[in-house]
């Protein structure tokens, strides 16, 4: 693993701090679980935003449309 120096607020420094009560062994796991979470929060979040170009796609271009429409009706052909 890596090292690396971060600055925190006095309240987030105290939060630290409750880590053994909060079941973490450490500080580090504390802050890398914190961190896993806050990542997974944003690539959902960008997968959803992704999710909604798409609809508005296929819902306001008609080939875009079709061409899905037919490559889904190929697709169960096939299956």
């Amino acid at each position: 693993m890596v090292q690396t120096k971060i600055t925190l607020t006095e309240e987030l420094k105290n939060f630290l701090a409750f880590h053994k009560e909060l079941g973490y062994k450490n500080k580090s796991d504390m802050i890398r679980e914190a961190l896993e979470v806050l990542k997974q929060n944003i690539e959902q979040k960008q997968l959803e935003q992704s999710a909604q170009l798409y609809s508005e796609i296929y819902i306001n271009d008609k080939d875009s449309r079709e061409w899905l429409e037919d490559t889904i009706t190929d697709w169960e052909k096939d299956v």
